[in-house]
């Protein structure tokens, strides 16, 4: 009746896991995509010759 108990508990514990990788991942991924956005509107600023400082963006 023990091992009955306690295999949920390990299956959760490992679904928790996993689920928190998920959200780990996807956070990390969109990171990756706003850093990207953010280097190619540098480019095509730095290509016009036009400069903007960082409050004038606010």
């Amino acid at each position: 009746i023990r091992v009955l108990l306690t295999i949920p508990t390990s299956t959760c514990s490992n679904e928790r896991s996993f689920s928190y990788l998920r959200h780990l991942k996807s956070y990390l991924r969109s990171k990756q995509k706003r850093l990207n956005h953010i280097a190619t509107l540098y480019i095509h600023i730095s290509r016009s010759g036009r400069s903007v400082k960082y409050g004038e963006a606010r």
